[in-house]
């Protein structure tokens, strides 16, 4: 006889094993399995019950108990979703659908809330911009797939709302690095125009180009369990779709609305003010010339040329469209791709001889106070 390492699934759902038949048999004389216990070893195409494998295994089962009687309605009782108990249901392109989007609205107000402190430790911590936070938003919409879908209900938030989750071709359960794979997988199939997801209305297993890279599948949440037979089509999920569509996600997206009111302000903000900042940065190197011109000469140096600087126009950056010396004072004029706010208007840097040297000061900005450099706010 031809020895295989086995695999079961106990009443919770949950793959048992490797373990060699000797050590299967023993467990279930002791009353770990059942005659309906699932099992599975390498080669097979599904996980048949005990009783089917009883023969192969050595086992000797006594007769199955028959049946109760039904009761008198039990004509009128609905039907078994499953008829056959072994197959394996797969979600289908709309449940799938239903479940991205409910997982969709749920990410983007977590990405809504997750701005806020983002944004605001941006403000405090000049170098925190936004190729960091945008690290950081990708970095938890990852994180929540993947633990989720690696736990032991193995779904996201929407999955379980449908009913479906996530499995390897085998049936059993992702590691978080298997998931975190598959959701990266997933960028592809929004490539071009969201083909890879459109494959799971055709293929025979309902499966998406990701699936199909991982290696995974997406499947009705009592597949791959010790109660296949509970597993239900489309109908449940679809009125469930439809509560959600008409009623929760409403809800949803006034409620991130809402928070986008509070948070957008404040990130545009915090934007010009990184704007204006970016300038007055650019302008330290023409302070700095005019302050060695004053040392050698005991006077203001009265234009560009005078204090050894280029042509105004040729200071510039993405938001900065000049720098111009008019008598010792330096002026730094918005332009390119500034914001609406700032564009055209300036910052007036003064110096003030202190004999000691040289202070600045920010006087006759026309740019609104709440955007100024620190050193121009009151």
């Amino acid at each position: 006889m031809q020895e295989f390492t086995w695999y079961w699934i106990d009443p919770r759902g949950q793959r048992q094993g490797p373990m060699s038949r000797p050590e299967l048999v023993a467990a279930f004389h002791r009353g770990h399995l059942d005659r309906d216990c699932r099992l599975w070893h390498e080669g097979m195409r599904e996980w048949p019950p005990l009783s089917r494998l009883a023969k192969e295994l050595g086992i000797d089962l006594p007769d199955p108990e028959p049946a109760p009687l039904a009761p008198e309605n039990a004509a009128n009782a609905p039907p078994p979703a499953i008829a056959n108990a072994q197959d394996v249901l797969p979600a289908g392109f709309v449940r799938r659908f239903l479940a991205w989007f409910l997982d969709s609205l749920i990410v983007g107000i977590g990405s809504i809330v997750l701005a806020i402190p983002l944004t605001v430790m941006s403000m405090v911590v000049p170098v925190i911009g936004g190729v960091f936070n945008l690290v950081v938003g990708y970095a938890a919409i990852g994180c929540y797939y993947a633990y989720l879908e690696s736990s032991p209900e193995q779904a996201s938030i929407g999955k379980r709302v449908l009913g479906i989750k996530v499995a390897r071709e085998d049936g059993t359960r992702l590691t978080f690095v298997q998931a975190l794979v598959r959701w990266l997988a997933s960028a592809l199939s929004y490539l071009p125009l969201c083909v890879g997801f459109a494959m799971a209305a055709f293929t025979k297993r309902k499966t998406a180009m990701h699936d199909l890279l991982t290696q995974t599948q997406v499947v009705d949440k009592w597949a791959y369990t010790a109660t296949p037979e509970h597993q239900q089509p489309l109908q449940h999920a679809n009125v469930i779709g439809l509560v959600l569509v008409l009623v929760v996600m409403p809800c949803l997206v006034a409620f991130g609305g809402m928070i986008a009111a509070i948070t957008l302000p404040t990130y545009m903000e915090y934007t010009l003010r990184a704007e204006v900042d970016s300038g007055a940065a650019l302008a330290e190197g023409s302070r700095k010339a005019v302050e060695v011109y004053f040392a050698g000469h005991g006077r203001f140096p009265s234009d560009n040329q005078e204090a050894g600087l280029p042509d105004p126009g040729l200071i510039s950056n993405d938001v900065v469209g000049s720098i111009a010396v008019q008598d010792g004072a330096v002026v730094v004029t918005y332009g390119n791709k500034a914001g609406e706010a700032i564009r055209g208007r300036t910052v007036q840097f003064w110096p003030e001889n202190q004999g000691t040297g040289l202070h600045w000061a920010c006087v006759g900005s026309t740019i609104d106070e709440r955007f100024r450099p620190t050193i121009c706010r009151r």
